[in-house]
């Protein structure tokens, strides 16, 4: 009995070797499908990589419809990522702040979490930028910076033990 159908997605494949156990979520067993040709692994490989680029956005997305619909039950569906709070807290924020039609495919996360705090019209040119010349979100932070308004700094004291501490933020 064959594993894969001769006739075939990349899901359909991936469906396959599950249900037979050779795909778990911390295992892929290829080795009792040697007959898989190059295509299909071709093939799996990029919807990986697919689904790796775009689940965080995914649930961006689906927390922001959750929380929007049911309310309190979002906290249920952030549960169920079994993602930490923090990551989920950054994923829901950068989704909420660079909204979908803003947002560029082949570009990371990460760099569209650069870009979050600033204005619509800046997200776009930095993003479009990022694009084209293939920037890391380090080199786009690098590009971006001079560009900011200086750092307001003003300093604050414990009232507690006396410590001086400098809060900064720009613009």
């Amino acid at each position: 009995m064959s594993l894969v159908p001769t006739a075939f997605t990349p899901l359909e494949v991936i469906r396959s070797l599950e249900e037979s156990g050779a795909l778990t979520p911390t295992h892929l067993d290829l080795s009792m499908r040697p007959d898989l040709p190059l295509e299909t692994l071709i093939s799996m490989a990029t919807f990986f990589g697919q689904v790796n680029s775009s689940s965080r956005w995914w649930i961006a997305d689906l927390l922001e419809y959750t929380e929007m619909r049911y309310g309190e039950y979002v906290a249920q569906v952030a549960a169920a990522t079994q993602l930490a709070p923090q990551s989920i807290e950054n994923i829901l924020s950068i989704g909420r702040r660079v909204p979908a039609e803003r947002r560029i495919d082949g570009v990371t996360m990460s760099v569209h979490a650069e870009v979050a705090a600033l204005p619509a019209q800046d997200q776009n040119r930095w993003l479009q930028i990022a694009k084209n010349e293939n920037l890391t979100k380090m080199e786009l932070r690098a590009k971006i910076k001079p560009e900011l308004p200086p750092a307001v700094v003003r300093t604050i004291t414990c009232p507690h033990c006396g410590e001086e501490v400098e809060l900064g933020r720009y613009g």
